[in-house]
């Protein structure tokens, strides 16, 4: 999770990571896919447990556009992922998405100025803003 956020900052994308699990548990995940408009699952050993596939799960009912950093051993839950990307390459996307925005043509929903992404790693789920 470190790496990734690190990759985010390094490529001077301003992101907020809570560090600490809230005291709410699994409804304070939730909340955090909620306010993502990606979500993106950090499983650097292709692992997927059953937390993880909780919030896969919520966050494909809530329709946000899924990513993985790996590709997920899991078939059923394989197809509900929208595609696997690195990190550089999320940072890609990230500019890319904020390219969008400054032609008025963005494709994150909302068309909004900040693209928020949901870390997920290990059933925890991280909130990152990354304002463009």
């Amino acid at each position: 999770m470190r790496d990734v956020v690190k990759t985010l900052r390094k490529e001077n994308i301003p992101c907020e990571v809570s560090e600490k699990a809230d005291a709410r548990g699994i409804t304070a995940c939730l909340e955090k896919i909620d306010n993502a408009d990606i979500v993106y699952v950090v499983d650097p050993d292709a692992y997927v447990g059953k937390s993880v596939c909780v919030d896969i799960g919520y966050a494909y009912a809530k329709r946000k556009q899924i990513l993985a950093m790996c590709p997920v051993n899991d078939p059923p839950l394989a197809k509900i992922i929208n595609g696997v990307l690195s990190p550089a390459e999320l940072v890609k996307l990230v500019k890319k998405d904020s390219e969008r925005q400054s032609n008025g043509n963005a494709c994150s929903p909302g068309n909004s100025e900040t693209l928020r992404i949901g870390l997920i790693e290990h059933g925890l789920v991280k909130c990152t803003s990354c304002s463009l």
